[in-house]
């Protein structure tokens, strides 16, 4: 479909340029151009042929993707006793995801947290002597991806309150 559109377009265009470039009183000869618009754009064939065509000179506009991260969610957080420092965490796996970054927070509408850490695998046990004698601990997390170079993230996954056993 876009290619018909584009190659009728050109024909459009060859014909419009041909009108332009072609004198009617016959003092100049064939190719000679007398304001034409689309000078820059475009080139014609020598009148050899009888078919005349133009073919584009500029460069086609490539489409940048927009790389889409999915989102994440904390299945289970535990902490063994409450002088523990280690906390077990699982998350829910996201499809092409390069790692994951999980913050831990001392309540849960905090803005800073406890601890931030980038892991590679779902299953993560996260050690910190931060985390010692915290009876209440929330966790949330976001997978990445990377693209061009630079790290692309998806949303944060809902607080998750660590369940000290």
């Amino acid at each position: 479909m876009k290619r018909k559109l584009l190659l009728i377009v050109i024909t459009i265009v060859a014909v419009f340029s041909m009108a332009i470039i072609v004198n009617a009183d016959g003092d100049d000869q064939y190719g000679d151009i007398i304001d034409n618009p689309w000078a820059g754009l475009f080139t014609t064939v020598s009148p050899s042929t009888e078919a005349t065509t133009a073919t584009p000179t500029a460069k086609p506009t490539t489409k940048s993707r927009k790389v889409v991260v999915g989102k994440t969610k904390v299945k289970k957080a535990t902490k063994k006793k409450k002088s523990a420092k280690k906390v077990s965490i699982t998350l829910k796996k996201v499809k092409k995801a390069k790692g994951y970054q999980v913050k831990i927070f001392k309540r849960k509408k905090a803005k800073k947290a406890l601890v931030t850490k980038f892991v590679k695998k779902t299953k993560v046990a996260i050690k910190s002597k931060k985390l010692k004698n915290k009876k209440k601990l929330f966790v949330k997390a976001r997978a990445y991806k990377i693209s061009k170079g630079k790290k692309v993230y998806g949303k944060w996954s809902k607080m998750k309150k660590v369940k000290i056993k």
